[in-house]
């Protein structure tokens, strides 16, 4: 278990790195939420797929289950759009961070 002291040493991680550390540290979380909602969307996408295939159904209500896959594929794929609009678009107002474009150099 982690201790009220631990989690405030955990905070003071990212307290005394400059903006800039910190403005590129938020940056790389919001790559690396665009990859999982990437895969999670690709696979959703693929399950739906196999599900409508296959036409499986709920055990109780025998509910079609390609139905949500409908719902979640575009939700998560919307999600990993954002992220990565996040990631590489215009720094956000109060951001010093360097701007990283597509062909990975610095602006």
């Amino acid at each position: 278990p982690v201790s009220l002291t631990s989690w405030g040493q955990l905070l003071l991680v990212t307290s005394k790195a400059s903006h800039e550390t910190t403005a590129l540290l938020d940056r790389v979380g919001t790559l690396l939420m665009a990859v999982m909602m990437g895969l999670l969307a690709w696979r959703s996408v693929v399950g739906g797929l196999n599900s409508y295939a296959t036409q499986s159904t709920t055990m109780m209500m025998g509910f079609p289950e390609w139905i949500v896959f409908v719902f979640i594929a575009p939700a998560l794929a919307l999600t990993a759009v954002i992220a990565l609009r996040q990631t590489f678009g215009p720094a956000q107002p109060g951001d010093d961070a360097p701007h990283i474009a597509a062909t990975g150099s610095a602006a």
